[in-house]
């Protein structure tokens, strides 16, 4: 009973030398591209986790209100058309 479990594994190793041998059998390896996606993905994430800092916030919040401004100045000169 012994070689019994040899047999099953001298066969399985054959049948997978086989399918190397014949291209059956397919092996991903890690290309570049998967290995820079990878990274990004990760670098993704931290960034979404980090606070924006407060003098881009306050950048934001200057130029918001700086387009409102124009938008109310061009609104009075616009001509009303009716």
């Amino acid at each position: 009973m012994l070689g019994c479990g040899t047999d099953k594994a001298q066969g399985r190793y054959l049948r997978t030398r086989q399918e190397l041998q014949h291209g059956r059998r397919q092996v991903r390896k890690a290309s570049i591209h998967n290995l820079i996606r990878g990274a990004l993905r990760d670098l993704y994430a931290q960034v979404l986790a980090e606070p924006i800092p407060q003098h881009w916030v306050d950048m934001l919040d200057r130029l918001a209100a700086q387009d409102a401004k124009n938008r109310q100045a061009r609104a009075k000169q616009a001509p009303e058309f009716g």
